[in-house]
């Protein structure tokens, strides 16, 4: 599930995320049977140097890094070997630009022995692995009912990063398990669908984009 807590900069929406993961944390410290991992991924700090520009494969190996960290999964986990052979692949065939759905679709280079779109469904398999691992106790003897991706400050990057940022978690971490909660200024993904696709484009296919990503929007009073 992909949860939104939409509202323009400066609303407070940072700050209901935090009131959010405080009170998961809090449910996961103090012996409920439903325990919560959390994740916190901010996208402005890859605002700076233009490292934005690399964000959708940068995604991808920052949240492998957190999650590695905070669940300590061991570095020679074969797994998530394997899972960062899969995202260099990916990166290698695709570019660092962008990870699109439209791309994996029209692209048709091939790595050795498989296909790219083949690979991106081999990460999802190796990825869902990793998350029942994590939940089931595996690597710290805690279980967990859900990983909860708190992804910040989406606002602060080129809204076509934004966008993109988007397209990769729905085609690469949309696993069971998973719950993303997004910090998004809905006029920010409208402006990047325009970028991409032109400036005929039309709102309301913006919005039908929008709906796809994110299961449950919440607009900030």
């Amino acid at each position: 599930m992909t949860i939104g807590v939409q509202g323009d900069w400066g609303m407070g929406k940072t700050s209901m995320m935090n009131m959010i993961r405080a009170r998961l944390e809090q449910r996961t410290n103090t012996g409920h049977d439903d325990n919560y991992g959390i994740v916190w991924f901010n996208t402005w700090q890859f605002s700076m140097f233009n490292l934005d520009e690399f964000l959708g494969v940068v995604a991808i190996s920052e949240m492998l890094e957190l999650l590695k960290t905070q669940f300590k999964i061991p570095e020679d986990n074969p797994r998530l070997g394997q899972i960062k052979k899969l995202v260099s692949a990916i990166s290698l065939n695709l570019g660092p630009v962008s990870v699109d759905a439209k791309k994996l679709q029209e692209n048709k280079s091939s790595l050795p022995g498989q296909e790219i779109s083949q690979t991106v469904k081999t990460f999802k398999k190796e990825f869902k692995k990793l998350v029942e691992e994590i939940c089931d106790g595996k690597h710290n003897d805690k279980k967990y009912k859900k990983i909860v991706f708190f992804i910040d400050d989406l606002d602060r990057v080129k809204p076509i990063k934004a966008l993109e940022l988007l397209e990769t978690l729905k085609n690469f971490f949309d696993v069971k398990n998973c719950v993303f909660v997004l910090a998004v200024d809905y006029e920010v993904v409208q402006t990047g669908m325009t970028q991409k696709f032109g400036i005929n484009f039309e709102k309301q296919n913006g919005k039908s984009f929008f709906d796809k990503i994110i299961q449950l929007p919440f607009v900030m009073p």
